[in-house]
């Protein structure tokens, strides 16, 4: 009999578990109801409850109650979780063609290659205002006509945003806008000349998704801001991007 009364009251106390934060009514049989009250804590032997009205929690005795304790019809408002920013990073490297330059140069430099390795930095787990990532990348450049050449070594860093979502494809379209500093060589004919100078990216990419691996055709244009070099050049590139840990690219 003692087992079977053990038993029942171990099973009372499981079916009776409450959730923390939760507003409930407890009857008791000495008839002082407390109702909506906040359960704070719960043991094997009470409860302790927190009432707006009332400075201090207070203890109610489980062996005082007339029944199982249930849930007020008023709870606290649910409170949104905010916007945490995670470390997921998304490895990502790319080689591109630059069809077409611009500038004083161009008549010299027609065309060009170009090879990136860097990473996106997804800073929340669903695009925030289209901003989906902090993308870092670094970038080498060279653009041959014989004996001359353009080449240049660039570091960017800027936003990605997501365009547009091709839920059916898994598929999207991304526009990032990148800034940071190039650091140019030159050589012609009869001269060389080495320095660094501010440059720019901007980049539009298509990417799809294949299990865990992405893969992107590519458009971009990159500028150098230099008073003394007006260089511009714009191309095409295919990427594949690899997501560390749970990371997804999109």
């Amino acid at each position: 009999m003692k087992k079977i009364l053990t038993l029942f009251l171990c099973t009372w106390i499981a079916l009776s578990a409450l959730e923390p934060g939760k507003n409930y009514d407890f009857f008791q049989r000495n008839g002082q109801n407390v109702l909506g009250a906040e359960l704070i804590d719960e043991t094997d032997a009470e409860y302790t409850v927190r009432l707006k009205y009332v400075p201090k929690p207070i203890k109610i005795t489980r062996s005082n109650l007339a029944e199982i304790p249930v849930l007020s019809k008023t709870q606290p408002p649910v409170r949104e979780p905010g916007l945490q920013i995670k470390r997921d990073v998304v490895l990502n490297t790319s080689l591109g063609f630059a069809y077409m330059t611009i500038g004083g140069l161009s008549g010299i430099f027609r065309s060009g290659f170009e090879a990136r390795i860097g990473a996106d930095w997804l800073l929340f787990e669903k695009p925030v205002y289209r901003l989906r990532a902090i993308s870092v990348l670094s970038t080498f450049a060279r653009y041959q006509s014989s004996a001359r050449r353009i080449q240049l070594i660039s570091g960017y860093a800027g936003p990605k945003f997501l365009l547009w979502r091709f839920e059916a494809m898994d598929a999207a379209i991304f526009g990032s806008a990148l800034a940071g500093i190039s650091y140019a060589d030159l050589k012609g004919y009869t001269f060389t000349a080495s320095y660094a100078t501010f440059a720019a990216m901007g980049l539009l990419s298509f990417e799809k998704r294949w299990k865990s691996i992405a893969f992107a055709a590519q458009l971009y244009v990159n500028s150098l801001f230099d008073s003394t070099l007006n260089f511009e050049s714009t191309g095409v590139s295919v990427a594949a991007q690899y997501p560390l840990g749970g990371a997804a690219p999109f």
